[in-house]
């Protein structure tokens, strides 16, 4: 059984791993025409899923946005000013379900869902965009300046700009990328500064999101806190979900009956068989988030 990743995996790996500056990881793995995972997970919720699919709208957030859960990559990676300029969503690679991402993006909501696309379907979809419009929320187009689906790298590095004391850890200097990591990169601290690392590094404390992003970068910036993009019909109709591990087996048939509606209505097809489409979760009732609960 596949896990997703592609028969390119391990070459990548071991030379991510064998890479002895800033630009061979960038050869690595953000090369131009490079290869992508066979499958991407968004963890979401059904409220969303139903606007995506019966609007065709995918909503960005601002990659300074507060609504983030990384609230310091803005100001540590890359330059500050493409960030209020630049909208982005993640995904996960790979085909695993992830316990810690169940949990931080909708803990305990038997009504999350985790949405999977095909590669392919990204990779097309991107191209797509390159040619269409980014939408504020009263619906004005913005023209792309420039649109890209890439990998997160996770970086053990230091503020340059801050003074540490003895309660501060050192930072070995290092990347970290689908469980390898680089032996220490002179000059690591510069080089996060550089254009190419706004939106696609986060620190290394954050490596078991195996996080791929687009990321859509308009002109100027226009102060809203969020756009959205257009879905594709590949992308659409290549979607797949997987049920919250707090959903109860009595209430599947309702979720998949809530989906399948959307989707038939929009693609005017009432006899459409969606069935194949969705999957319950292999933590479907052992996922447990007692917060307040502490070993002894």
């Amino acid at each position: 059984m596949s896990d997703g990743t592609g028969s390119w995996h391990s070459t990548a790996k071991k030379a991510f791993a064998g890479a002895k500056d800033f630009k061979d990881i960038v050869g690595v793995i953000w090369r131009e025409g490079r290869d992508l995972f066979d499958y991407y997970q968004h963890y979401t919720t059904l409220s969303s899923v139903i606007t995506k699919i019966g609007e065709r709208h995918w909503w960005l957030s601002r990659s300074d946005s507060e609504r983030l859960n990384d609230g310091q990559e803005s100001q540590k990676f890359g330059v500050r000013r493409y960030y209020r300029r630049t909208y982005q969503t993640s995904f996960v690679y790979g085909s695993s379900e992830s316990a810690a991402l169940w949990g931080m993006y909708a803990p305990g909501n038997p009504f999350a869902l985790r949405i999977t696309i095909p590669g392919n379907a990204i990779r097309n979809w991107v191209e797509e965009l390159k040619h269409k419009s980014i939408h504020s929320k009263n619906n004005v187009d913005h023209p792309i300046d420039e649109v890209d689906f890439k990998d997160i790298i996770y970086a053990a590095v230091g503020f340059t700009d801050q003074n540490k004391t003895r309660l501060d850890r050192k930072r070995h200097n290092i990347l970290h990328w689908s469980g390898e990591s680089t032996s220490e990169i002179p000059d690591l601290e510069k080089e996060i500064k550089n254009d190419e690392c706004s939106g696609w590094l986060k620190d290394y404390e954050w490596r078991h999101e195996n996080e791929s992003r687009l990321c859509v970068r308009i002109k100027k910036a226009i102060g809203a806190k969020s756009m959205w993009i257009p879905i594709s019909a590949e992308l659409l109709e290549s979607m797949s979900f997987t049920f919250s591990p707090w959903l109860d087996k009595s209430y599947e048939s309702q979720v998949e009956d809530i989906i399948s509606t959307v989707y038939k209505r929009l693609l005017d097809k009432k006899d459409l068989n969606l069935s194949s489409k969705f999957h319950r979760s292999v933590l479907q009732g052992a996922l447990r988030l007692s917060y307040g609960v502490h070993n002894v």
